[in-house]
């Protein structure tokens, strides 16, 4: 039970990030790479959002480590990748 708890934070800070950014790009909604990014941001908001249910029930469900520590690591990615997707933007 103990790994569900950050897997459900990481994946609830990847959809705060993602809709953060989403947010922030608003200015570049007119432009072809502002809709592109946009459009990737919302799947990723999406993923995000569904993977945080989804382990929310997977813990409810009783599910160990065995499905826990492969979502965690799943989490760690995402967080990951828009963590360094927002970098990219900075730049």
């Amino acid at each position: 039970m103990i790994l569900w708890i950050p897997t459900i934070a990481l994946y609830l800070a990847s959809a705060i990030l993602a809709a953060l950014e989403i947010i922030s790009l608003a200015p570049l909604a007119r432009t072809h790479l502002g809709k592109g990014l946009i459009a990737a941001l919302c799947l990723l908001l999406a993923v995000s959002i569904t993977l945080t249910a989804s382990s929310a029930y997977w813990a409810y469900m009783g599910y160990g480590p065995s499905v826990a520590a492969p979502a965690l690591a799943a989490a760690a990615l995402l967080l990951a990748s828009l963590w360094r997707l927002r970098k990219f933007l900075e730049s």
